[in-house]
């Protein structure tokens, strides 16, 4: 199971929910399965979930549900299983394009999670990053343009443009203090 979205980036607030990737060999657990296990059993008396959406003919098959106060929203990415042992995979076992399953819903449904751990590798400053985006993405709430339901932005969206931002307003401000005069030169092509 792993973490993805604001969670991961460390970005979540109150409102936010907690967005899951379950990952599982395909011969041990197929999409069908996934569904048809889990979201009866969230529905059950033994769990309780409330709000419980099962979604799987979306772009993104995705299972939606509340626990505890805590809204969540559950993916499944079936991966191929390793034809070699690849001690990396079983030191990490992270996601990799290379191990996901070749089916469509299965790629779709790990862009969360590989998108977030994309952002989190070229991000300056991790820190710096998460201000600006908690004021960012209060300020759309306020303005009610925060919602992809709708059209809006979204988590994602926000967090490509502060990363964005940051990123280059990190070039710029090297490149103004790089000039000449001041002991420091960008590398030339030539």
């Amino acid at each position: 199971m792993l973490q993805f979205g604001s969670q991961l980036l460390g970005t979540a607030d109150e409102e936010s929910d907690v967005d899951l990737c379950l990952t599982s060999f395909e011969t041990l657990l197929n999409r069908y399965e996934f569904f048809d296990y889990l979201t009866p059993l969230l529905r059950s008396d033994k769990v309780k979930a409330s709000y419980v959406h099962d979604i799987r003919e979306a772009f993104v098959p995705i299972i939606r549900f509340e626990l505890s106060g805590v809204k969540f929203d559950l993916v499944y990415v079936a991966m191929n299983r390793p034809t070699e042992y690849d001690q990396k995979i079983l030191k990490d076992y992270l996601l990799d394009d290379i191990h996901i399953a070749p089916d469509k819903q299965s790629f779709n449904s790990a862009q969360g999670y590989l998108q977030s751990r994309a952002l989190m590798s070229c991000i300056p400053n991790i820190e710096v990053f998460r201000s600006v985006l908690r004021v960012v993405k209060c300020w759309a709430k306020k303005r009610g343009i925060y919602s992809s339901n709708y059209g809006y932005l979204n988590g994602i969206t926000l967090q490509i443009m502060v990363a964005y931002i940051q990123i280059n307003l990190r070039e710029e401000e090297f490149r103004q203090t790089s000039g000449p005069g001041n002991g420091i030169h960008p590398i030339s092509s030539n």
